[in-house]
């Protein structure tokens, strides 16, 4: 009986395999992209936070909340970033669209924590259609 198996074949085979499964393990970076959505925060620091009082480092810095919904006095809030004590700004690029985000900002020096700024509400809007044309005849 004659044998069809040639290993160079089944070489080629496998190396073709792993070639496509490598190539199906790097799609999902590929095809993942960055969210072109963003909420960007901008606040007044504290009186507190002064070149003196947090000369040392890690000493001060800000904690951002977000809680999930519109604001309100019941709004479970998480640090979702912690910027430096001279950041006055924060982008918040984990936001969905069609969902609204409720922010306040707090100030901490020495892991003591300020009392919350005010809140403020974002909702995340769908881009409009771009590259309106018209045609007439």
């Amino acid at each position: 009986m004659e044998s069809n198996f040639v290993p160079s074949t089944i070489l080629r085979r496998w190396s073709i395999a792993l070639i496509l499964l490598s190539a199906l393990a790097f799609l999902p970076s590929l095809a993942m992209s960055q969210n072109p959505h963003s909420a960007v925060l901008n606040w007044t620091l504290s009186t507190d936070d002064t070149i003196a009082a947090c000369a040392a480092p890690n000493t001060c810095l800000q904690n951002v909340y977000r809680a999930t919904g519109v604001c309100s006095a019941t709004s479970t809030f998480s640090i979702v970033n912690s910027p430096a004590a001279t950041a006055a700004t924060f982008t918040d690029t984990a936001v969905s669209v069609g969902q609204t985000y409720c922010y306040q900002v707090t100030f901490e020096i020495n892991g003591l924590e300020s009392l919350p700024s005010n809140q403020v509400s974002a909702v995340v809007r769908p881009f409009a259609p771009s590259n309106l044309a018209r045609q007439v005849n």
